[in-house]
């Protein structure tokens, strides 16, 4: 099941991001620019972006763990990271 939802970048506030957390590695995590709600902006990704974006959310639950949508700036947001 996708837990996320893809939405236009010209519609959304991409001051929030999604975080996917490594159950096997604490701390290291995919991170994707998305709005507050954690609809992921996708004309902000790259073909590899989307590939992991989707990757993540297939594996929920078993490698990654539930995601989790916070402010950019409270995250350490830096540019490139998705």
């Amino acid at each position: 099941m996708d837990s996320t939802a893809v939405i236009d970048l010209a519609s959304a506030d991409a001051s929030y991001e999604i975080r996917y957390e490594l159950l096997a590695d604490p701390g290291r995590a995919l991170v994707f620019p998305c709005d507050g709600r954690g609809r992921v902006l996708e004309g902000s990704l790259s073909a590899r972006a989307r590939s992991n974006l989707a990757r993540a959310s297939g594996l929920v639950g078993r490698d990654y763990a539930y995601p989790v949508v916070m402010r950019a700036a409270a995250a350490g947001a830096a540019p490139g990271r998705w």
